[in-house]
């Protein structure tokens, strides 16, 4: 870590410094911000300086790695250059935790927050959650060495699509520090570890990170992508790997249906939605049947009746819930030609393909009324 305490018990801050006196300070006694245990001032070789923790330390920032510091470095040095306010490893008392890069930029409070090993998806969660109720928006970023990527697509874990759906922006990202910020914008769906993505990238510049929060209000749809995926869950051994896609299977049988022949409109790619654990084709058929067999005509009292049970089998807080639920929604409304709207609940009929064929006629026909782009909006 990059900041300490003194014997004076002012905050200390590495990285703020052009030289450090490595005897002076190594004679000093610090303290971390956090346990407040006495850290170790360490410099020399190819380390930059930084303060550590003892061996025998049980503080949650103990662990620290050189990569992490680094990112933490970079970020801070690029964030400097256009931030109103900023603050390495700025303690949160109210929620228990310490932001890698926190800022003020055009009166908005922001979080980076650098990951560089694998973590439970629910911590990213948690820990995003926790900034939101600070009214903070945290932006995760992941050191380039573990982007895995095509021209085309990118290959992901299931704690990096957390973080990629829980940054808030639109469309669905991820962003890589290295040289530059490189950025990859979700765009379809293909397998669980896989999805159609997009590239650029922002140079570390004082009009980067604007372009970053700004220059994303539409995304370029990838509808044969997507026709792909939906061939394959035609024609493919669809798996029902979970209980809950073992429900939806349950109520798809009351009307004499099989997972493949699930109606057309479900199993489409929707563009800054939060991350779900089950593929498109599951989640959505289970909120197609939730409209279809509701006897509300409102978009607002249909959502308090199946609220609980969508946070209940999707692991989803109540936002969270809502958003998924009204993204789709629209994008039902869009596919049947209305505008979108958070009043009416679109009219669907109730059918199902009788053979894997019919089932792909009928999603060539959903493909052509994709748009082409999506507005922030939807």
């Amino acid at each position: 870590m990059f900041t300490a305490y003194d014997e004076k018990r002012q905050l200390f801050c590495l990285l703020d410094q052009s030289e450090v006196p490595n005897d002076q300070m190594k004679q000093l006694v610090w303290h971390c911000p956090i346990c407040e245990e006495a850290v170790l001032y360490r410099a020399g070789g190819k380390n930059r300086p930084h303060f550590s923790h003892y061996s025998n330390s049980s503080c949650a920032g103990s662990a620290e790695t050189k990569e992490h510091r680094e990112g933490k470095e970079r970020l801070y040095a690029w964030v400097k250059t256009f931030a109103e306010e900023v603050e390495v490893e700025k303690w949160l008392p109210m929620i228990d935790r310490r932001a890698d890069v926190w800022f003020r930029y055009r009166g908005v409070h922001y979080v980076f927050e650098m990951q560089c090993s694998p973590v439970d998806r629910m911590a990213i969660r948690e820990r995003t959650l926790a900034y939101e109720s600070q009214s903070i928006q945290v932006l995760w970023v992941l050191p380039a060495e573990l982007m895995k990527r095509t021209a085309t697509a990118i290959y992901i874990q299931e704690w990096q699509q957390e973080a990629c759906f829980q940054t808030g922006s639109f469309p669905p990202q991820l962003m890589y520090l290295g040289q530059q910020l490189s950025i990859a914008t979700l765009s379809a769906y293909m397998s669980p570890r896989k999805f159609i993505a997009s590239w650029s990238s922002l140079p570390l510049t004082p009009s980067g990170f604007s372009l970053l929060i700004h220059d994303h209000l539409s995304v370029k749809n990838e509808p044969k992508a997507q026709l792909f995926y939906k061939q394959q869950s035609r024609y493919g051994k669809v798996k029902l790997q979970t209980a809950f896609s073992q429900h939806v299977q349950e109520r798809l049988y009351r009307y004499k249906s099989p997972l493949y022949l699930h109606p057309a409109e479900c199993g489409w790619f929707v563009p800054g939605q939060v991350w779900v654990s089950e593929p498109p084709v599951v989640w959505q058929t289970y909120v197609w049947l939730s409209l279809i067999e509701s006897e509300q005509h409102e978009f607002h009292e249909w959502i308090n009746d199946e609220l609980a049970e969508v946070m209940k089998w999707l692991g989803m807080s109540e936002r969270q819930a809502i958003r998924l639920m009204s993204q789709y929604v629209q994008l039902l409304q869009r596919l049947h030609g209305q505008k979108p709207n958070d009043t009416l609940l679109p009219t669907l009929e109730l059918s199902f393909p009788k053979s894997a064929d019919e089932a792909h006629r009928q999603d060539r026909q959903i493909y052509a009324r994709l748009p082409v782009t999506f507005k922030k909006t939807l």
